[in-house]
């Protein structure tokens, strides 16, 4: 009888716990935020409208700075963004080496066959997106408001358009 009221009292504040969500989903603050959120989407489509890549890397790399500062909260969050600002750094050196064609050249003869797609290399720009986009995709997975989601996606989209124009400048490398 004293699980049955274990669960019973489980259950009643987990209702509680529901109706707090909900009263806090339609609170004049959340409302404020939500209308923030969407400046911020609107601004992260303008900077894919530039199409720079050195813009979208600069603005990934402050978001996840502030990531990294202002909301991260477990040693296990911290420890990812920490790793996503060190691949970062990382893919802003491969694009210096890809806008060099004759350094470019030498460093994409060292990379073995299992590592290359369509006979470019998934040197660490390539493996900067993938890596970070996995990881903005796991935070879709959770527990988010809609316009969080939004700029999860547009953050997405910008790193796959600066993808696009890295592939671009590696054949341009190749040839």
């Amino acid at each position: 009888m004293a699980l049955t009221g274990l669960i019973s009292e489980l259950l009643n504040q987990v209702s509680q716990d529901w109706e707090l969500y909900q009263r806090l989903e339609v609170s004049k603050e959340r409302q404020a935020r939500d209308k923030s959120l969407a400046i911020t989407l609107m601004l992260l489509k303008r900077v894919a409208a530039t199409k720079d890549i050195n813009l979208i890397l600069a603005t990934e790399k402050l978001l996840i700075s502030q990531e990294l500062s202002l909301y991260a909260n477990s040693p296990e969050e911290q420890n990812s963004i920490k790793t996503a600002l060190s691949q970062l750094e990382d893919a802003e050196r491969a694009l210096l080496i890809v806008r060099n064609p004759e350094s470019y050249r030498t460093a994409a003869n060292t990379y073995p066959a299992k590592r290359k797609e369509s006979g470019l290399p998934l040197d660490s720009f390539r493996e900067f997106i993938k890596s970070h986009s996995t990881r903005l995709t796991n935070r879709l997975a959770g527990h988010l408001a809609m316009p969080e989601k939004e700029l999860l996606r547009q953050r997405k989209a910008n790193l796959q358009q600066a993808k696009q124009f890295y592939i671009e400048l590696q054949i341009a490398g190749n040839k």
